[in-house]
């Protein structure tokens, strides 16, 4: 008999898109490319996940590798980035009816802590039985020890 269910938080719990937070950050081009292809895409953004890395530490790194010109968009990225992200509210009343049928509810998720810290006060997390996020583990998932 099934009695726990798990939830992930990127696309289930929370709207990650990133187009969407790519385009509240930048509107030019160049700057939407650079996002996409040296942040997203970048070492530093496991290392994030990871809790290896806090904002500021990877600001830092990232402002050192690449060009000038692009540092106030990395500062400007890592600071506000996580604010352009929904709450799904129709996944949210799925696990309120499941806890309401007393079904244990977990979470398990790839997050830099810094965007949990963001999200932590959801009403969500308040029918949480557990919660394991990536960044607090120093291990993500697919890593089957978390």
């Amino acid at each position: 008999m099934i009695k726990n269910i798990i939830f992930d938080l990127g696309n289930v719990i929370v709207n990650f898109n990133q187009d969407k937070i790519i385009s509240n950050i930048t509107e030019k081009e160049e700057e939407k490319i650079f996002i996409k292809e040296k942040i997203f895409n970048s070492e530093e953004w496991t290392l994030l996940d990871l809790g290896e890395l806090t904002n500021d530490e990877l600001v830092e790194r990232m402002k050192k590798r690449e060009d000038a010109k692009y540092s106030k968009l990395i500062e400007l990225f890592f600071h506000e980035w996580y604010k352009f992200q929904t709450i799904n509210e129709e996944t949210v009343e799925i696990a309120r009816k499941l806890k309401n049928k007393n079904y244990n509810i977990y979470v398990l998720s790839n997050m830099a802590k810094e965007t949990f810290e963001y999200f932590k006060n959801i009403d969500f997390f308040k029918l949480c039985d557990g919660i394991i996020i990536s960044s607090k583990e120093h291990m993500k998932k697919p890593d089957e020890r978390i």
